[in-house]
């Protein structure tokens, strides 16, 4: 409350950012809190249940205050793989969670281009508004999906819907899913491309269809056709 109140008293904006700081006291002086560094692995689709996540890392959480998740990657794979590979092998499976979840990956201790490559693909949805479209709220699309433990979540602006599908499974998996149901979100979708993988990725009789590898992620974009 001090903190916050030198910088309203000086006419400045505060923005505070907490580090396993969220204690009752301050959650109401509090915009940032960056938590996670207690979780030590370097395999988050086993890490942490669905449940378990959605219940301490999402985005805007039920304190009100935007979370954000510290890694700590080095441990969990054996003493024969370095910390940096741990990272490598480790940031795809992180960012299969955190992205289903809207949650905000601390920068650090990662493989950072790849985040960097993600976080540019979400920057398309350049306008205003976002509509976050989490998986427990989206049936339809994810009814024929999370049998086999993959999950889609869309992150949907005025023009671009940007779809995140993860195998959070230990096996590849070939998934369809109605382009119908995208453009229930979206009413001008109808083109589709993977510009963070640039993997192959169809719109093939009214179905979306691509290939997930192992506890790892695709982001695909859909806009409205070029003229």
């Amino acid at each position: 409350m001090m903190v916050r109140n030198e910088f309203v008293k000086r006419g400045r904006e505060p923005f505070i950012l907490t580090h396993a700081g969220m204690y009752p006291g301050s959650v109401s002086f509090t915009d940032v809190e960056l938590q996670g560094e207690g979780a030590y692995g370097s395999d988050h689709t086993e890490m942490f249940s669905l449940g378990e996540w959605r219940a301490r890392w999402l985005g805007p959480n039920q304190f009100g205050v935007q979370m954000s998740y510290l890694p700590a990657f080095g441990y969990g794979m054996g003493p024969n793989v370095d910390r940096t590979e741990q990272q490598v092998i480790g940031t795809p499976r992180l960012l299969a969670m955190s992205l289903l979840h809207g949650t905000r990956v601390w920068n650090k201790y990662v493989d950072t281009p790849l985040v960097f490559k993600a976080w540019t693909v979400l920057d398309e949805l350049s306008e205003p508004q976002t509509t976050f479209i989490p998986y427990w709220e989206w049936d339809e699309l994810n009814a024929a999906l999370n049998s086999r433990n993959v999950y889609a979540t869309g992150y949907s602006s005025g023009r671009r819907l940007v779809l995140v599908l993860s195998n959070l499974s230990g096996k590849a998996h070939g998934v369809a899913v109605p382009l119908s149901e995208i453009r229930a979100k979206n009413p001008t979708a109808n083109r589709v491309e993977d510009n963070m993988h640039g993997l192959p990725v169809r719109i093939e009789d009214g179905m979306v269809t691509c290939r997930i590898a192992p506890k790892n992620f695709r982001l695909l974009s859909f806009t409205e056709s070029r003229q």
